[in-house]
């Protein structure tokens, strides 16, 4: 068994011990890549995994206005009051954060593993969710510059 394998394999139990379902199916399918000899695979969801992602996720929460489900009375309403105007401020927030993950990553990839390891100990102890580790690498970013090297 390679070190690889070995690695996935922990993930993978962690994803189940955790209950996270994206982590154990995301460790099943690059499992299933690597024992079926499709490493060529790796390098298309290098290239492309994080980009058709983030526009599967863009769909997804954009989905309401093509639907008819949010109107721009809605949207307007919704954005007048405290709550509203605080999620909007989350929101750019996120994105911003989200933004200096991807730069990040291109120029630092290690710290993924980081942030890897911290959402699935925050999925298993704090019954997190692992939606963001994309703010959380720009959030990882932020720090660094706060602390320094």
């Amino acid at each position: 068994m390679t070190r690889e394998l070995a690695l996935l394999l922990l993930i993978l139990g962690l994803g189940i011990a955790g209950r996270n379902a994206l982590v154990t199916w995301s460790a099943v399918g690059l499992i299933g890549l690597r024992v079926l000899g499709l490493n060529e695979a790796f390098g298309l969801i290098d290239r492309w995994g994080l980009q058709v992602g983030l526009t599967i996720l863009t769909l997804t929460v954009l989905l309401p206005f093509a639907t008819g489900e949010s109107k721009a009375e809605d949207v307007a309403r919704a954005l007048s009051g405290v709550k509203g105007l605080t999620a909007l401020t989350a929101g750019i927030l996120a994105a911003w954060l989200g933004a200096r993950g991807v730069d990040a990553l291109a120029g630092s990839p290690e710290i993924i593993t980081g942030v890897l390891v911290g959402t699935v100990l925050g999925t298993l102890f704090f019954r997190g969710m692992p939606v963001g580790p994309l703010v959380a690498v720009g959030m990882a970013v932020v720090l660094f510059e706060l602390v320094g090297p």
